[in-house]
């Protein structure tokens, strides 16, 4: 019944499309093969920084900056 829908006489769309069947299965085993690899693979240990960024500090207020001020 299906066949019949490819018009059986055009054996060649047939090929075709069992060529472009074939690829896609092969493509997506291909695929399903490459994540279990990365799964079952075990990651190295992460390793620290070697060395950590300085933290810069902002220099306090001055007398004079505090009375500029206006308090409310």
């Amino acid at each position: 019944m299906v066949l019949g829908f490819f018009n059986i006489g055009n054996s060649e769309l047939l090929i075709i499309l069992a060529r472009s069947l074939g690829k896609s299965v092969n493509s997506f085993k291909r695929g399903l093969k490459d994540v279990e690899d990365e799964l079952n693979t075990p990651e190295p240990p992460a390793t620290p920084p070697k060395s950590l960024p300085t933290r810069i500090e902002t220099p306090a207020a001055t007398p004079v900056e505090r009375e500029k001020t206006p308090q409310g």
